[in-house]
């Protein structure tokens, strides 16, 4: 995927889905960041892997791998549903 459509993708969901920002956790490190978020649902979803064998490529718990792709679907339906998905035309067309 080219970097300018990741970013459009990123962007989209950060506005939707506070999940996908970066955040720090109580010792002030950085907390696993967007980009890695996204990564596993694009390695989940494009190779068929299970989550499980995401943790190995990227530093990554199975149970939140799994997380991520659930919020990472709910987050793009709601911020690109009203742009991309529109209703059917009453109209059939025969080829």
């Amino acid at each position: 995927m080219q970097r300018h459509m990741s970013l459009r993708i990123l962007n989209g969901i950060q506005q939707v889905d506070d999940y996908f920002t970066q955040h720090v956790d109580a010792t002030r490190l950085p907390r696993l960041g967007p980009l890695q978020k996204i990564c596993v649902v694009v390695c989940i979803q494009a190779y068929g892997l299970p989550s499980d064998v995401v943790d190995d490529y990227i530093i990554i718990g199975e149970s939140t791998a799994r997380g991520c792709v659930i919020r990472f679907y709910r987050a793009v339906i709601s911020a690109f549903s009203a742009w991309y998905i529109r209703t059917l035309l009453s109209v059939s067309y025969v080829c």
